[in-house]
């Protein structure tokens, strides 16, 4: 129960912390850890956290749980098993018509459509943009 609660809430809307600040990401990851110590019995000062939080627990440290969660996302928006608004996003450069002879599509990089966006918001898309930088990370995922 107590491991379903943390990692829920965590884990909601946490792909607005995609390349934010480690201060503004400590203060989960020290949750995380907290709950890993209740879940485990282990007191603050025993070491070796993070081999529980990997192996015994199977978590992910915050900055690799959410871009696991943006990977996810995306993936499902190129499979369709996105909402239709998540899926129009995500959609190869080879998909477009007069784009398909360009090397970033023959390398599966995804259209950021920059143009749909106001001015004020295309700097601070975090899904579209991320989702581009990302194939570089988890490509063999995509």
């Amino acid at each position: 129960m107590l491991t379903h609660s943390v990692t829920s809430r965590i884990d909601y809307c946490n792909g607005l912390l995609a390349n934010a600040p480690s201060i503004s990401t400590e203060k989960l990851q020290r949750v995380l850890n907290a709950a890993a110590r209740v879940i485990t019995n282990t007191r603050k000062f025993d070491r070796g956290l993070t081999g529980i939080l990997h192996d015994d627990l199977h978590w992910l440290d915050l900055p690799r749980r959410v871009l696991f969660k943006i990977c996810v996302t995306v993936y499902k928006s190129l499979h369709g098993m996105a909402p239709k608004y998540l899926a129009e996003l995500c959609r190869p450069i080879s998909d477009v018509q007069g784009r398909r002879h360009l090397r970033s599509a023959a390398r599966g990089l995804l259209l950021t459509p920059t143009s749909l966006l106001p001015v004020n918001v295309r700097k601070t898309s975090l899904f579209l943009c991320r989702s581009v930088c990302l194939e570089f990370s988890c490509g063999h995922m995509i």
